[in-house]
């Protein structure tokens, strides 16, 4: 099977719409729902707060009261005797009628308590006594520093929606709910096939002096966890259509997607195209005008798909991003797609090649604005894999052959910026 070149906007188009189903529901322990995608809406079975709480420390007070109080004295100073002081769990039901009470945080408050007096808005206190001044009274606002009932949410609201990516977050709310299990899609398993004659592991010594150190096995196999799936790797494969068919047949009774790296152009050592061709039911490409990653594959074999991604560093990681990434987001429930924004370049851009090319790049936010900076980026080579290292990096998709500085371009994020 040979290339047949297609733009990467096409390839893409392709990859989403083609997706597989999610491949399941599973009841699952608090804890263990972290970054899988919620399978159920959650609601709220109760009100919270379940009733008017305080959200600061202080004196409760009746505002009718006050109001009454101020209107018959033109006094600049007030002297109040505190009952009772309420903590988070007290009980207020013996006091019916407006009254001083001291009260922190969290504090249930009485029938007609409306208004709140911060301890540090208090003159002086002695014994069981409060003086407060006229004018903090006349500012008094009702309900101010008070939690109404049903504030955080109400019962019956829909708090987490079906398709929620699980974070810490979304734990405590569950937490908070008391909700020990939760439904969630399952993760996903990805196979990890990479070969060469040339390959060394990572820990191994080479029996040659011309070697490759494997690197793409370990890189996939971290992004795979990164996105929430469950990495599988294989042995190495050497350039052999019996051992990589085996494996292969192998990855496909365990695995949800089959990600292979490496051996995919068409040369006499590049087993991929032999797969395809023998054993793909359809091949939804075989090429991207891309840079790099022109010889990426995407296919289905036994109803599972399979990604070929180009064996340099650099086209694997953009591949994986790409085309892998989405179909791991709908193995696992989610609905979450690729993102870009723009940035301005820093300086003058040039490529050679016609095709799109995601270059490295430097990503800052300064004063509101993304910059770009191609600089300290060494060269462009795909197997430079340090160009994707490092605090606030991402690339640049670039699709002209020049770009000027303070030109916007498009930017794929690599880390959190």
């Amino acid at each position: 099977m040979r290339m047949n070149l297609i733009d990467y906007e096409e390839a893409v188009r392709l990859i989403y719409s083609s997706l597989p189903q999610n491949i399941g529901v599973q009841r699952v322990w608090l804890y263990d729902a972290l970054n899988h995608i919620l399978a159920e809406d959650i609601f709220a079975p109760f009100n919270m707060p379940e009733c008017r709480r305080l959200a600061m420390d202080g004196y409760i007070f009746s505002f009718s009261q006050i109001q009454e109080i101020l209107s018959h004295s033109q006094d600049e100073v007030f002297c109040f005797k505190v009952h009772a002081t309420l903590a988070a769990q007290s009980d207020w039901e013996e006091f019916q009628e407006p009254v001083v009470l001291k009260a922190f945080t969290g504090a249930r408050l009485p029938i007609w308590g409306d208004c709140l007096v911060l301890i540090e808005e208090i003159i002086r206190t002695q014994d069981e006594q409060i003086w407060i001044s006229r004018k903090i009274l006349e500012n008094l606002k009702p309900l101010k520093h008070i939690r109404e009932k049903g504030e955080n949410f109400s019962v019956g609201e829909i708090l987490l929606q079906k398709g929620t990516h699980v974070q810490a977050a979304e734990i405590g709310l569950l937490a908070s709910l008391n909700q020990l299990f939760v439904q969630v899609y399952q993760q996903p398993k990805i196979a990890i096939l990479c070969g060469g004659n040339e390959l060394v592991d990572i820990g191994e010594s080479p029996s040659q002096s011309h070697f490759v150190r494997s690197i793409n096995n370990h890189l996939l196999y971290s992004l795979v966890l990164q996105e929430g799936a469950i990495p599988l790797t294989y042995p190495l494969f050497k350039d052999d259509k019996k051992e990589a068919l085996e494996l292969l047949q192998q990855a496909l009774q365990q695995a949800d997607l089959i990600l292979f790296s490496g051996g995919m152009s068409y040369g006499d050592f590049d087993l991929i195209p032999y797969l395809l061709e023998s054993q793909a039911q359809k091949v939804y490409f075989y090429g991207v005008n891309m840079k790099p990653g022109k010889p990426t594959a995407y296919a289905t074999i036994n109803d599972k798909p399979l990604l070929g991604l180009a064996g340099f560093p650099n086209a694997t990681y953009m591949g994986f991003y790409l085309f892998a990434r989405p179909i791991i987001n709908a193995l696992k429930g989610s609905t979450s797609q690729n993102t870009t924004f723009y940035a301005t370049l820093l300086q003058d851009f040039f490529k050679d090649d016609p095709r799109v090319e995601f270059r490295p790049a430097f990503i800052q936010l300064k004063d509101g604005q993304f910059y770009a900076s191609l600089e300290n980026k060494k060269h462009i080579h795909s197997a430079a894999i340090n160009n994707l290292c490092g605090e606030n990096s991402g690339f640049v998709i670039a699709k002209k052959n020049h770009y000027k500085k303070g030109e916007q371009i498009e930017i794929i994020p690599n880390r959190q910026l």
